[in-house]
Order: C-alpha cells, then sequence, then structure tokens
C-alpha cells in the first residue's frame, strides 16, 4: 500500500512520516519511507536563470515557468522509478511518500505554467498512490513555521509560489474526494493520531 503525504512546505510531512513509520514497524509490518532530496534537473534549470537574470526563479527573464515545471517533473519520475516503484513490486507492507506527482502539478499552478504537455507529464507515467492526504495548512502559519526552521528559505517558497500552492491543493481536494485531508495546525501528536485512523480505516477496507 502506498500512501502519499501531500501539502505545502513546512506543513509537517517529513516530521509525520518519521512518526508514521516508526509506529508501523512496532507493529511489525515492513515500511518503507521515500523523499525527492536529490534534484539535479531543477538545480540545472535554475542555474541558467540565474546566469540570465541574477534570479533562480524569474519567470520573465530568466526561464519560464515551463522550464521550472518539467525540471520538477522530470526529478520526480527519476525518484519515482529508482525508489519507489521497485519497493512496490517488492510487496512491502506499506510505503510512505513525502509529496507526491499532484505536489508537481501544484508547482506548475505555482508557476503560472500554461502548457498542457507540461502539466499533465506525470499523469500517464506515474500510477496515482492507493491514498493521498493533504495536510492542509493557512500561510500565516507557514510563514511562521518557516521562521523557525534551522535551514534558510529555498528559492521556492516565496509568498506568492506558497500561497498560490495551498490554493492549488484546496482546490483539488474540493474536487477530489479520494484526497483525505488533515488540519496540519494541531499538535504533532494530534495530527499524528489523525493520520495513523485514516490510514488504519483505510488498511481494513483493503484487506
Amino acid at each position: 500500500m502506498l500512501i502519499a503525504l501531500i501539502g505545502v512546505d513546512c506543513a509537517g510531512k517529513t516530521t509525520q512520516i518519521r512518526r508514521l513509520k516508526k509506529h508501523y514497524a512496532q507493529q511489525g509490518l515492513l515500511v518503507k519511507s521515500f523523499s525527492l532530496k536529490q534534484k539535479p534537473t531543477v538545480r540545472v534549470v535554475q542555474a541558467i536563470s540565474t546566469r540570465r537574470s541574477g534570479d533562480p526563479i524569474d519567470l520573465q527573464n530568466g526561464l519560464n515557468g515551463d522550464f521550472q515545471a518539467m525540471a520538477y517533473n522530470v526529478d520526480f519520475l527519476r525518484h519515482y522509478y529508482r525508489n519507489i516503484e521497485p519497493a512496490r513490486l517488492a510487496h512491502s507492507d506499506l510505503l510512505l511518500s513525502d509529496r507526491f506527482t499532484l505536489c508537481y502539478k501544484a508547482y506548475g499552478f505555482a508557476l503560472r505554467v500554461r502548457n498542457q504537455f507540461v502539466r499533465s507529464f506525470l499523469d500517464s507515467l506515474i500510477p496515482e498512490p492507493d491514498l493521498q492526504i493533504l495536510m492542509d495548512l493557512d500561510l500565516d502559519l507557514v510563514l511562521e513555521r518557516i521562521k523557525t526552521r534551522k535551514e534558510p528559505r529555498a528559492v521556492d517558497e516565496t509568498d506568492v509560489i506558497l500561497s498560490r500552492l495551498i490554493s492549488y491543493y484546496r482546490r483539488e481536494r474540493r474536487s477530489n474526494r479520494k484526497i483525505l485531508v488533515v488540519d496540519a495546525s494541531q499538535t504533532i501528536k494530534a495530527v499524528s493520531n489523525e493520520l495513523i485512523c485514516i490510514i488504519d480505516h483505510f488498511r481494513r477496507k483493503k484487506s
């Protein structure tokens, strides 16, 4: 079973995946988790944009949103087939993915991509996860959490991009009832408990 946590930066996806992995491993399940850490294509595209305009994400004078979004698509495609797909075929009990294809479609929306090929690139190449859970968080809380984070703010974490990402996720949630939602503004423990209830309910239905 492949479960993807989706949502804006600082919603707590990585933290919750660590907690879920520990919880289900203690129950004797074989659990694997995945996160896209290496983004070589994104780095190249942002470097070219920086050389052209001085800004890694300058959609007017650098490389436009089509290039930026396609770079995210390519890096996730590589990540999926190198890491997630082999684990899916190996029949682990539970696979936990930090982000999935909808996240990169969200970036395309945030970067104002109009090219339909770029927007739908991953749709026919990567199957949907068994369950997607949106970690929903308002922009003001996202910005508060970014300030308390140890690592510096990423170049694609501008207020405008973050706001557009939140808007996209909420729109998709309204139109796709298969996407479940958790209020990520709750305490870490409360979010964990809610996620476990959702996952356990889904696993019972599947068994």
